[in-house]
């Protein structure tokens, strides 16, 4: 039973990459988090894909039922297209703004740690300078 799973998983993944807006390798771009890519893979929404995908299932009154809802989804395309594709574009445009978002907190991070290391090089240089006024005082 487990090896079929594997087996149908395997087969889900192949067929979900091949409707992805973004592939893999290449949303996985420098500096990139795997939220944001995960984010990029999924922020293309499909308004055909959900009826029946990837097989029709069931019995054939199940079957007759997808196939009723198709048709009724062809006809009402003017309608839906529209809505999905603003959806789209919602995502897009959200997705975004995160990694941009995301590409500024690493930068602000990176130079946080450049701040605290010249804060602790400002501080052993003022230790310096106070050992070097307290030996002077002394003389």
């Amino acid at each position: 039973m487990p090896a079929s799973v594997d087996r149908i998983m395997a087969d889900l993944r192949r067929e979900v990459q091949k409707y992805a807006l973004v592939d893999e390798p290449s949303a996985q771009s420098e500096g990139e988090a795997g939220s944001i890519a995960l984010l990029r893979r999924t922020q293309w929404v499909s308004s055909h894909l959900p009826l029946g995908w990837p097989v029709m299932t069931g019995n054939p009154w199940q079957r007759g039922i997808l196939y009723t809802k198709k048709v009724v989804r062809r006809l009402l395309r003017w309608y839906i297209n529209p809505i999905v594709d603003q959806q789209n574009q919602y995502n897009k445009a959200a997705t975004d703004l995160i990694a941009d978002q995301h590409k500024k907190l690493v930068a602000m991070q990176e130079r946080f740690v450049e701040l605290e290391e010249d804060l602790e090089d400002a501080r052993r240089a003022i230790e310096t300078l106070q050992r070097q006024v307290a030996t002077l005082r002394d003389r």
